[in-house]
Formats: structure tokens, sequence, C-alpha cells
């Protein structure tokens, strides 16, 4: 049996008529007449579910995660937030992420966009429902964007393998 409730739906020019539904286990399933209406609804589950961990992982590739943490030291490493954030910047992560999503073709770029537009309407519209570690840690969301997505793969890339910077050696 498939019990579910529905989180929110959105009817808009843009894409569509749009859906979100949990399910007993609180998965999200999105349904949409379009591709961006589906990104739409994956972008405002995401940010539902996962707001304060996103915004985080950006700042890190931003190197500006000492902002936030303070002047903390890595288990893993020994490096402090203010060595990571000052390595992360000299490598320019968001820059070149920036650089990147400047240069999508418009298709990809639409649907990143529309992405975007989920999380950042999320965070616009309940700002009442997002984590409390926003307002434990001061950190204010700010617009989401392709810069941003691109970015925080690139996080996961190098949390899952290596930054490469041991091969300079």
């Amino acid at each position: 049996v498939f019990l579910a409730t529905c989180v929110a739906a959105v009817a808009d020019e843009r894409w569509g008529d749009v859906e979100l539904v949990r399910d007993r286990w609180g998965i999200a399933n999105v349904f949409a007449e379009t591709d961006e209406g589906a990104l739409f609804g994956l972008g405002w589950a995401t940010a539902e579910d996962r707001a304060f961990h996103m915004y985080m992982l950006a700042r890190n590739m931003q190197g500006r995660s000492a902002e936030v943490r303070g002047l903390v030291t890595s288990n893993t490493h020994g490096d402090t937030t203010v060595e990571m954030d000052r390595r992360n910047r000299t490598l320019g992560y968001f820059r070149s992420a920036q650089r990147i999503a400047e240069n999508l073709d418009e298709e990809t770029l639409t649907l990143l966009n529309a992405y975007c537009d989920g999380v950042n309407t999320y965070i616009r519209q309940h700002p009442d429902r997002l984590s409390p570690l926003f307002e434990q840690t001061g950190l204010e969301p700010e617009p989401w964007t392709p810069a941003h997505c691109i970015a925080v793969v690139w996080n996961f890339a190098i949390h899952f393998t290596d930054d490469g910077l041991n091969d300079l050696q």
C-alpha cells in the first residue's frame, strides 16, 4: 500500500504542474509535466531535506567554511578550517564552477536553473522549516545557483577520491 502525503503542488507556466509527494518513509516522489518541472521539484525536495548540508558543502568549496565553523582542526588531515579555506580559494574551485556554469549549453542551464529555483523557492517560502543549525551557526542561505550545484558535486568527488595534490609532491 502506497500511503503518501502531498507536500507541495505548484502550477507555473515555466514548467507546468509539479507535485511533490512523500511516501510513508518520507521519500520524495516528484511528478511533473516537464523536465524543468521535475528539476524544480527535485530542488524543492533537496532543500527541504538537506539545505544546511548543501550550504555547508558550498561554503567549503568557496573557501568560506571558517566563517560558519570557526577555527576548527580536521581529525582526518590535521588542517584547520582556515588552511582548508585558503587551499580551496587558491585552487579556485568555486571560480571554476562559475566559469563552467556561464558556458553551459542552453538546455543544461535551463534544467539547472529550474533546480536552483526549486531550492530558492523552498528556502524563501519556508524559513521557519529550515534546520536549526542555520540559526545556531549564523549561516544565512544565499541564492543557490548552477555554480553551487557544480561545486557541490566536485566536493563529493574530492571527498571520495583525493584532491590530486598529493601527486604534485
